[in-house]
């Protein structure tokens, strides 16, 4: 490792673009460079040379606005408007939400809550939906699927199911929806790992606006009334 370069590390990605592309490239710079901290810490080396990273593309795209949204949810499977709806208003990631219990909803309260350790960043969340007129209804058709499966026997914990099952995936469901409302561009946003996202934009009385991938948006004024990090 004491012979690697600067000039080394720059040369290296560029012949390997087309394996992954910036991303790729800069998550495997990032390995080298804590193999060089690591080196450095226990002595192996005296410094570690500067690892440029490359410049990567994170423009969001995709939004889908509301009449778009409506026409979507209308054409998915009854189980799952719900689950889009919470995604719309609250912004949460889709593993999030898929895993949500209801442990975690107060319906007295009206309130969503993510414990600490279950986010990205650790940090627990608190969403309240009181005066959200389509969120309450996607809570109260979930607790009313909830009730029916427990008069027949079947506790689920999860907030979001099919017939008791947990809801594991809807890619597909998705995109036979985008298709029947003819949103073409919105069936690019079925990406698997990634996550629900909005602009929150109704709490803030701005144009409301759905996405699902990249990173949660905030509304432009940089606030957002119905959504706190819970302490």
């Amino acid at each position: 490792m004491s012979g690697i370069t600067t000039a080394d590390v720059a040369r290296t990605p560029r012949g390997a673009g087309g394996r992954g592309g910036e991303r790729t490239i800069n998550r495997e710079l990032a390995c080298l460079k804590r193999m060089f901290t690591l080196a450095v810490q226990a002595g192996r080396l005296v410094s570690r040379p500067h690892i440029p990273m490359l410049a990567e593309d994170n423009t969001r795209r995709g939004f889908l606005e509301r009449d778009q949204f409506e026409l979507v949810r209308a054409h998915l499977p009854a189980a799952l408007r719900p689950l889009v709806t919470v995604a719309y208003y609250t912004g949460w990631r889709k593993g999030e939400l898929l895993n949500l219990q209801w442990r975690n909803v107060d319906t007295a309260a009206k309130t969503i809550r993510l414990d600490p350790g279950t986010t990205k960043n650790r940090e627990g969340r608190l969403f309240v939906y009181a005066g959200l007129t389509e969120l309450e209804d996607a809570i109260a058709d979930r607790a009313a699927a909830r009730d029916a499966l427990r008069l027949k026997g079947t506790v689920c914990p999860f907030v979001f199911h099919r017939d008791g099952a947990p809801v594991r995936s809807f890619r597909r469901a998705w995109a036979s929806a985008c298709k029947a409302a003819a949103c073409r561009d919105a069936s690019s946003m079925t990406c698997g790992g990634r996550r629900f996202a909005t602009s929150n934009a109704r709490a803030c009385r701005a144009r409301p606006r759905w996405r699902w991938s990249g990173t949660r948006r905030r509304a432009s004024t940089g606030t957002t009334p119905s959504s706190a990090r819970a302490t």
